[in-house]
This record gives structure tokens, sequence and C-alpha cells, in this order.
């Protein structure tokens, strides 16, 4: 297990204020790099950035006191990654475009549960429900990273071997702020004034703080409890009796589909002990592809059709990317003239390869729905395992 920041901050003469700010990127780079963003609503992400969208690991902390930590993509939740709403209801495993598209129990005591969090960036979870999103150095916290207490307590800025150190924003579990320089973990003050050494904060590890064993026992039964729902609906997908067609007739089904939220299509209800997305299986897929769903939007919203076309090595899962990229741009769309683009995004932890079709008309006596459509392949290593996977998915654009 890894060693956690323990710390006293000291702060020197410098008023302690609430937080209030404009939608904004607070520290570090959101353009490409690491960074952190807060928005007028007091959401706040902090993690990697392409292209400035939210591309790679982040957290990502909700104002109502949800959090999702894991993988992103052009801004959504995309790979593996863990969500908590402010009740405590927990989403975790594979994300793909904003849903949960397969769902397993991430082992998060005293753990790295993705990235690299030995040299690169990488989100650790201690025992104590503590968690650390950012660089790390030969295993240390190291570079720009957030820091989050069980308490409520954040941090977010620059660490040096486990410590405090550079420019940082500090926000107390009471609301109290500390935003300026750190200098080997004690406050420095937004200038170089003189020192005052009234500690500001102390972890639990101080205190002598218990965790209760019920809360435990009562976590533990729960993840067991969804993981076992887990089990049960990956066997029935894998038996379900699926009408399969070649790729273009598949894709022409679910598109005429579209504009209905797929609900001709709609097979099985997919249990959800969270209740936080409708998921059914699909009654169509590809033939000799794996299964097939159709999703709410993970907060909300518009629904996806999600096919697994193939799981395998990098080799094997490019050919077929490849393969069913160009049979996605032969496939004449019947509602609509559609424009194709192409898209690849390669980091340390995440490699992906798109292409899609957008519409540009929507044809004559078809609904006004499908101006948003779009329908992708895409080939992406697996998270948390050495397999690459195609998928293919009719989906609505954000316009957010």
């Amino acid at each position: 297990m890894k060693n956690k920041i323990s710390i006293l901050l000291f702060f020197i003469g410098v008023s302690l204020s609430y937080l209030h700010t404009q939608a904004q990127c607070l520290s570090g780079d959101c353009n490409n790099g690491i960074g952190t963003f807060v928005w007028d609503s007091g959401d706040t992400y902090t993690g990697e950035y392409y292209n400035g969208a939210r591309t790679g690991l982040g957290e990502y902390v909700w104002a109502n006191g949800s959090f999702y930590f894991g993988h992103f993509l052009n801004g959504k939740l995309d790979g593996k990654g863990y969500y908590q709403d402010n009740n405590g209801k927990i989403q975790s495993g594979t994300f793909t475009d904003g849903v949960l598209s397969s769902s397993y129990d991430i082992d998060w005591n005293g753990s790295c549960i993705s990235g690299d969090c030995s040299n690169g960036i990488g989100i650790y979870l201690w025992e104590d429900g503590d968690s650390y999103i950012g660089e790390w150095k030969n295993g240390i916290q190291d570079g720009y990273g957030r820091m989050d207490w069980k308490d409520g307590s954040f941090y977010y800025g620059h660490f040096s071997a486990n410590v405090l150190d550079g420019k940082g924003y500090y926000h107390s579990a009471e609301g109290k702020i500390m935003d300026g320089y750190f200098e080997n973990g004690v406050f420095q003050g937004t200038t170089q004034d003189e020192k005052n050494t009234t500690p500001a904060y102390s972890d639990d590890s101080q205190t002598g703080e218990a965790k209760s064993a019920d809360d435990t026992d009562q976590n533990q039964n729960f993840l067991d409890n969804w993981l076992e729902q887990s089990k049960k609906n990956d066997e029935l997908k894998k038996n379900y009796p699926y009408n399969e067609y070649d790729f273009c007739s598949s894709l022409q089904k679910v598109v005429a589909d579209y504009p209905n939220d797929f609900s001709h299509i709609k097979g099985t209800v997919i249990e959800d002990d969270l209740n936080l997305d409708n998921e059914n299986i699909s009654t169509i897929k590809v033939t000799g592809s794996s299964d097939a769903e159709i999703s709410g939007g993970f907060l909300g919203g518009n629904y996806t059709w999600y096919n697994l076309l193939f799981e395998g090595t990098r080799t094997d899962a490019l050919s077929k990317y490849n393969y069913y990229a160009q049979q996605l741009k032969d496939c004449g769309i019947n509602c609509c003239t559609m424009v194709s683009d192409t898209k690849d995004y390669n980091s340390d932890s995440y490699e992906s390869k798109l292409t899609y079709l957008l519409t540009f008309i929507v044809g004559d006596g078809y609904s006004e729905k499908y101006k948003n459509m779009v329908i992708e392949v895409e080939f992406s290593k697996k998270i948390g395992d050495s397999n690459y996977e195609v998928v293919l998915r009719v989906k609505t654009l954000s316009t957010k």
C-alpha cells in the first residue's frame, strides 16, 4: 500500500473565505495537459485534457456531492470508471459515451484503480476513502493532482514528494479556503508573508478516528450483491436469442427505430439495483458480434444503442476496426445524407480510433430527430486487461 499524504497545513496572515467563482480553468493546463476547471454551478473537474476536451483520466465532482473518477473521452465518461451519487449509490465498470456499458466491481481497498501510479497519471484509493488523481513519479505523488479526504476536504494543485508544494488550492470540510502557494506542506499565502504556525488541517490518522465496522460491512454487502447481479446480467446477455443480420442491415433496422428511442427493438430489461440507467438488451445485433444493449443517458436524456463487434488482440481488433469503419462509410443510411470523419487519440494510458457519421441533411418525410443522430465505430483498448475492442453505436449528438 502506498503512503498517503499526511499533512499539517499552516496559514500565514491571510483571510479564509468560502468558494465563489465563475466558470474558468483555475490551474494547470486545460487545453493539452492536466488541469482543474470549475463551472458556475460549482461542479469541478481535475484531470487530463486533449484539445480543450476532458479526455484521459480525471475526476468530476458535482456541486451536490456526487462524483466520478476514471476515464473520459471528448468530455464524456468513457472507459473504466467509478461513480457515486450524493446518496452513496455506486456504479463502477466500463462506461461508453456516458453510459455504464459493463458493470463490475473495482477493488478500491488501497490500490491504484486506473492509470499509472508509478510513473505517469493515475488514480489511487485508500482503504479509508481518501483518493488522489494526478501525476506520480517513482510511486510518489509528484506533479499536478487532486487529493480528496474522506471528511470532504480537498486540494488541487502541485505536489512534490507526497507534499503540497507549489501553487494550489485547499478547501476544508467547513468551507474554508487556502488559495495560493505552498512550500513543503506549509501554506505561504498569496504572497510571501510572515509565517503563522497555527494548524489548519490534519488527517484522521492523527486523531485516531476509527472507521465504522457497520458501514464497512454494509458497503461490502452492497458491492457483493451488485457484483452477483452483474454476473447474472452477463449470463443473460450471453444466452439471449438475438436477431442477427449483416452489418448494414442491422444498422438500417436500428436507425429506423432511432426516433422512437429504440422502443421497438428493446428486449429484456437489464436489472440494475442502482436505478441510475434504463438498460435493455437489444433484440438486434450484427452477425457474429457479442452483446448489444440500449441504455438511457447516464444522468438522464437520450438513449444509445451499443453493439460490441469484436474483442481480442490489438492487431486483430485494429483489422476488424478498419473493416467495419469501411462498412460504415459504404452503408447508405436511408433517412439521411451523412458526412464521415475520423478521430484518433493516444496517450500512455488510453488509445482510441473513431470513425463516425454525422447527419448533414434529413430526407423528406423523415423525423427531424435524425438531425442530431451520430453513428460511430470505435477501436479502443479495454480498461483493466490487454485486450482491445471494436464497438458500433447509434446515439444523439451532445449539444452541451
